[in-house]
């Protein structure tokens, strides 16, 4: 049995959502690698400077980890945004599906024993 082929609005929506989703996956992995690059460049921190700290480093590490994201998010939207790319639209949520959840966790746990 065929598929018919999907409607320009349809075929948008899903770019939307698979974009959302990479950008989703991509910018916590963008921070984390930042992370664990500082900290295995200087080594742990005092924790009495934390309060003490303006935090400016957080800040350039969230802004490039969000660029990174949206660069992400744009390239995968382009890739399925094609009418004929159906198969790669269902490999591509498949794919980040199955990587999301145990990398999230795994991120979670290592932000926690590494703060």
């Amino acid at each position: 049995m065929t598929r018919p082929a999907p409607r320009p609005a349809d075929v948008r929506r899903t770019a939307l959502a698979l974009a959302a989703l990479v950008f989703g996956v991509v910018s916590p992995l963008a921070y984390a690698a930042q992370r664990v690059f500082e900290r295995a460049r200087g080594g742990p921190g005092d924790p009495l400077l934390v309060v003490f700290d303006l935090h400016t480093s957080f800040y350039w590490r969230a802004s490039t980890a969000a660029w990174w994201g949206g660069l992400a998010a744009i390239l995968a939207g382009a890739l399925v945004a094609q009418p004929r790319a159906q198969r790669g639209r269902d490999a591509l949520a498949r794919a980040v599906a199955l990587v999301a959840l145990p990398l999230a966790l795994a991120i979670a746990v290592a932000m926690w024993r590494l703060p």
